[in-house]
């Protein structure tokens, strides 16, 4: 079999005509060399040398392996259910502790927070969004969600902001004790978001998901300018022209787009396509069904969410009041003036 390099792909493909045996040893072998570490995964900057100086030598170099071992062994396991169940006590206890407590005023502080993950999200965004977008604009739609970790993402700069975004779900979950300590009510919609995502991207993880490129990207795009946005109305920035759906309207369009692409993971996975027969696309089936759930419980959560803050009120007109009322409450009001 008479094998080339194709840089545009990214991994070693036939000149010829091949089987899908033939194919899935190329990506077999492929990956062995990856494993190994003896293969640099192409990155943006390879594509286009000016973008080199950009991008620090500690992001060109990093390699998933060793530390996709050390999390992935047994002793790493109880760290996100450890995680959960904290977490579950502060949403709990928190509210019961701040019942008799004053309002802390910690608005310099919120503003911060928000304004630090507003950059961590864009430093994400600038590394993985043209990675990704190159990747679409010159791979088939069905490479970019079947194709290996180790040779479409896992590694350099891209790699480096795909396992900063795995573990930054763990402090996005001081987002709530913020929520506490200001003695707002804490709505379904916002535990279960933050729980459900730190367990689906630690398994995506671990299971090496090929789909979660696209859900990092829009992740990290739509958190860069919701933290933004955040940020802003904290310090009394904000525009009064901005809208104030535009946050939740680009949550419920990535809720969709997550499902759009889970709906084509599941059938690449059942049924195969032009590059990767049935079961050799490299998504897991439990990690899609767990994907599915959520993005859809997203979707609705979202969408009732946006009804019920959003949508226009009943305008309830008010009777007319007679007149020994409104003579009542003139008098009321001279008695309130002279005392």
């Amino acid at each position: 079999m008479f094998i080339t390099f194709d840089t545009r792909w990214g991994f070693y493909s036939n000149s010829t005509n091949v089987n899908g045996t033939e194919m899935k040893q190329v990506r077999l072998y492929l990956c062995n060399i990856l494993y190994h570490r003896t293969f640099t995964i192409l990155q943006l900057f390879h594509h286009y040398p000016k973008l080199e100086p950009f991008y620090f030598n500690f992001e060109k170099n990093y390699d998933p392996v060793p530390i996709y071992h050390t999390v992935a062994s047994d002793k790493f396991y109880i760290i996100p259910f450890l995680a959960t169940v904290l977490y579950f006590i502060l949403c709990y206890f928190g509210p019961i502790f701040m019942k008799n407590q004053n309002i802390w005023n910690i608005d310099g502080i919120l503003a911060a927070w928000n304004l630090f993950l507003a950059t961590f999200s864009l430093y994400g965004t600038i590394r993985v969004l043209p990675h990704f977008l190159y990747r679409m604009t010159h791979l088939p739609f069905e490479a970019t969600i079947c194709e290996s970790v180790y040779s479409s993402f896992a590694g350099g700069a891209v790699g480096l902001a795909a396992i900063l975004f795995i573990f930054s779900k763990y402090f996005e979950l001081f987002d709530t004790f913020f929520i506490i300590v200001k003695k707002k009510p804490i709505i379904f919609l916002h535990y279960y978001h933050h729980i459900t995502v730190l367990l689906f991207t630690w398994h995506s993880f671990l299971v090496k998901s090929a789909m979660s490129i696209y859900f990092i990207c829009m992740n990290y795009f739509v958190h860069t300018i919701m933290y933004f946005y955040y940020f802003l109305h904290g310090i009394r920035c904000l525009p009064k022209s901005f809208p104030v759906f535009f946050i939740t309207f680009l949550q419920i369009l990535q809720m969709i787009g997550g499902c759009i692409i889970i709906g084509f993971a599941t059938y690449y996975k059942l049924f195969g396509g032009k590059i990767y027969t049935a079961n050799e696309c490299q998504n897991d089936v439990i990690n899609i069904i767990f994907g599915l759930i959520i993005y859809l419980s997203y979707l609705l959560c979202f969408i009732h969410f946006a009804w019920k803050k959003f949508s226009p009120k009943k305008i309830v007109k008010k009777r007319p009041l007679p007149k020994d009322e409104i003579d009542t409450k003139i008098r009321n009001r001279k008695k309130r003036k002279e005392e």
